[in-house]
């Protein structure tokens, strides 16, 4: 499915426009850059992280109005690291006050990444520690687009803000800035944010009824004539509308909850508590549980198959690269950094990785293998590729990688000759050199960068063989799916993502920015580019939308002096915007034929020593959100009507 941007662009910034041009606004910054040049960006200074290596920027004749803008281009910097421009001084604002930014951008040649700027307010406050609010913007496709971005919600001893607009990527493209105006948002200014924010919602797609129906006695994926669906033992169609499912108390990566609720009630008998959850949740339109939810929940899973009644369907988490403190399983860069933790990459070569990956399967899967309510396995979740090219240098994928580049150029002599250039001269005396010395590509241009990139897609390779062959042997009939791969990696699985095509599901996780009501454009467009790379339908592993109300994100500290929790930048208003939203990006995902479900973050806010999050559809007294589950009942009876399922 192809999604048609120019339409929805040209829409909501003549909206916008027109209603902002309605009443003048006090203007605390104005940028057209007609008075700049290289040496002066005033009232701007450029970003310039120690890790961008190399960047082309300045100013450019290539504006949207006059004769000047700023540019930013062919960036090569280790990913994260941000390249753009910020005010040079706070401005001032004041609290409860309303600013709304303007710009117009452009963006050309942008293969890698769909979401590649960042516009970050830094809110200074007189009493505590700064607050950031940031979102991410689609790509523009080499046209002008103009956005918005309103702050609000600020706390009472804001006193000014810094503007930050940048990119974290590394990118042979472009982006150019023009026209930036920050300004006290007038009444008219808001009226036309809330038109812009707003989004032409499809309609879900496909009809359940024109499936033909296999029985195979486990959930599979089919390819209707339509659309992708998850069919179940019997052959009927469906599609996930599923939520995590756990008991309020974890103990999960150190992350100790207690739910005073719970302890009262359910304590003392965790199967009244799960039977009562899943009523809840099937009263709600749910059908299916998603990853992370805990094995009780399988008992009534299990029951309620047998006893022939409608059930949800399980799926599991197998985390085979998470090895906690064995550091000699991850992959290493030349400084000897690892991919390490719960999102660690291994070094897929590594042999006692691999033993303890398959000791790890064979604990986990039997208790599902012959379960034909069981719907499948995620491999992994959110392991982290970024730079994966410079994270070769593992005691057995470094080997590997010299075996490769000895099969290449036969010769070290011929090795030495391809690789110098302007970036660095090579003169080994012998391939095992390369295991000490330990290079790295410098930029685009670097001969070593085909080689290193080359490498990294045959230990993804790798690493997707094995776990899957592996799952494929203890499990032969349940569903298998991909890591869970989230966001920050899509800046650079383009260069691999055919060969996820190896999984019968590709998992994405995406925690919406809600600049837009429902997923922009760039966020529907990375999903796009995953099932176009692959071939295979998509599900969402893990998504939600919190929202400022239930006063999880209060502007003091918490026990790890963080002014709020790391969601504060993704919150929407109150529990009604939160319903709309939640209805919007539903429709949305049904309406894209190679989408076959989501799975929300989780029935339960999340309120813990470590965590402060509206994530849940009911708080910690087990209250639920009536406006957000209300609008949920009908969003998902919208989409069983419009598919008949």
């Amino acid at each position: 499915m192809k999604i048609n941007l120019s339409f929805i662009y040209l829409t909501i910034a003549i909206v916008l426009s027109g209603c902002t041009n309605q009443e003048k606004s006090t203007s605390l910054l104005h940028s057209d850059f007609e008075n700049n040049s290289d040496e002066n960006l005033s009232p701007w200074q450029e970003i310039v992280s120690p890790r961008v290596f190399s960047s082309e920027s300045g100013i450019t004749t290539d504006a949207h109005s006059g004769e000047k803008a700023y540019s930013i281009s062919r960036i090569w910097t280790e990913n994260k690291a941000p390249a753009g421009i910020e005010t040079s001084s706070p401005l001032p604002i004041e609290s409860p006050g309303k600013y709304l930014l303007s710009f117009w951008y452009k963006t050309e040649n942008l293969i890698e990444y769909s979401l590649p700027i960042t516009i970050r307010f830094n809110v200074m406050r007189s009493n505590h520690k700064s607050l950031n609010y940031q979102k991410n913007i689609s790509w523009s496709d080499a046209q002008w687009r103009q956005c918005f971005f309103l702050l609000e919600n600020l706390p009472e001893d804001a006193d000014s803000v810094q503007i930050q607009i940048y990119t974290r990527f590394r990118t042979k493209g472009s982006i150019v800035l023009d026209d930036i105006e920050f300004s006290v948002a007038s009444k008219k200014d808001i009226d036309g944010y809330e038109i812009w924010r707003r989004q032409d919602i499809p309609d879900p797609l496909g009809n359940a009824d024109l499936m033909e129906r296999e029985n195979t006695g486990f959930f599979k994926m089919k390819k209707g004539e339509h659309r992708w669906w998850i069919t179940m033992p019997d052959g009927s169609p469906t599609w996930s509308m599923g939520t995590m499912a756990v008991k309020p108390i974890s103990t999960r990566n150190g992350n100790i909850e207690v739910c005073n609720w719970f302890d009262e009630n359910y304590k003392k008998d965790t199967i009244a508590y799960v039977n009562m959850l899943f009523d809840t949740l099937k009263s709600w339109g749910f059908n299916s549980y998603a990853g992370w939810t805990s094995d009780e929940f399988a008992q009534i899973t299990a029951q309620r198959h047998q006893n022939n009644e409608e059930y949800f369907p399980m799926y599991h988490v197998l985390s085979l690269c998470r090895m906690g403190e064995n550091v000699d399983y991850y992959a290493r860069n030349n400084k000897g950094d690892l991919k390490d933790g719960s999102h660690g990459m291994v070094d897929p070569y590594n042999p006692q990785w691999r033993e303890e990956a398959r000791q790890k399967a064979m604990a986990q899967i039997p208790a599902y293998k012959d379960k034909s309510w069981f719907a499948g396995w995620y491999i992994d979740n959110e392991i982290n590729l970024v730079d994966l090219f410079n994270f070769i240098w593992g005691d057995y994928s470094s080997k590997e990688f010299v075996k490769s580049l000895k099969n290449k150029y036969q010769s070290i002599g011929q090795l030495n000759q391809s690789w110098s250039s302007s970036f660095g001269q090579y003169n080994y005396g012998s391939f095992d050199e390369i295991l000490t010395d330990k290079p790295e590509p410098k930029d685009w241009d670097d001969p070593l960068y085909e080689d290193f990139t080359d490498f990294e897609r045959t230990m993804v390779k790798e690493y997707i063989d094995f776990t899957y062959d592996l799952v494929k042997e203890l499990d032969p009939n349940h569903i298998i799916i991909s890591n869970r791969i989230n966001l920050g990696n899509m800046g650079d699985i383009y260069r691999t993502i055919d060969l996820w095509a190896k999984y019968d599901l590709i998992c994405m996780n995406i925690y919406p920015q809600n600049l837009l009501f429902g997923f922009s454009p760039g966020e529907l467009e990375i999903m796009n580019r995953l099932h176009e790379g692959t071939g295979k339908p998509v599900i969402i592993g893990e998504w939600s939308v919190p929202a400022i109300g239930p006063k999880l994100y209060g502007f003091g500290v918490d026990p790890y002096d963080r002014p709020v929790d790391w969601s504060w930048p993704q919150v929407v208003r109150t529990q009604k915007e939160r319903g709309e939203v939640y209805q919007a990006c539903m429709l949305q995902l049904a309406s894209m034929d190679f989408i076959v479900g989501a799975g929300w973050y989780r029935p339960i806010d999340v309120n813990s020593p470590t965590r402060r999050a509206n994530r849940g559809l009911i708080d910690g007294d087990f209250e639920p959100y009536g406006e957000m589950v209300n609008t949920i009942k009908e969003t998902h009876g919208i989409i069983e009507e419009k598919m008949n399922l």
